[in-house]
């Protein structure tokens, strides 16, 4: 299987990897194998004292190895993009987001189906009838029945 191994902090290494192995497959060649190396900005686990990093290691990752930072210094320095374009976008996005938060924070609201749910609706097309006995008990409050493991999902 062809595989490649590169910088995930480097936008175009990956964005040029993805489109070779998207385009074998599409034209037959099967599968390929990208290993895409990153570091982490912060520990395994919420509380994580990462004792096991050098000091201001994170730091210098952030400042070495930012991909947003990497991106901006190559795109305007190859005149792809200027500073304004970058920081139109970045309003763009920030605009998006802002709006997609208040949207999912009113629907929140007004749902009644919860997230999980949502998550979880095609456990019974995929996995074993534990999960589907998890999912109707813990997730939708339903009481377990033998119709309910064979119905199919609703829809929406």
């Amino acid at each position: 299987m062809p595989a490649a191994i590169v910088d995930g902090h480097d936008f175009f290494a990956v964005y040029e990897a993805a489109g070779e192995a998207i385009q074998r497959a599409r034209s037959g060649g099967g599968p390929s194998l990208i290993e895409v190396k990153v570091n982490r900005y912060f520990g395994h686990f919420e509380g994580d004292q990462q004792t096991y990093r050098g000091p201001d290691e994170v730091k210098k990752l952030r400042e070495t190895k930012d991909c947003l930072v990497l991106f901006h210094g190559r795109v305007t320095k190859q005149s792809l993009l200027s500073d304004k374009e970058l920081d139109r976008i970045d309003e763009e996005v920030r605009n998006e987001v802002e709006d997609d938060r208040r949207f999912r924070k009113a629907s929140a609201q007004t749902a009644s189906i919860r997230p999980a749910d949502g998550c979880l609706r095609c456990l019974r097309l995929t996995y074993s009838p534990e999960v589907c006995i998890w999912r109707e008990k813990l997730v939708l409050n339903r009481p377990l029945t033998k119709r309910s493991l064979k119905m199919p999902l609703r829809s929406g």
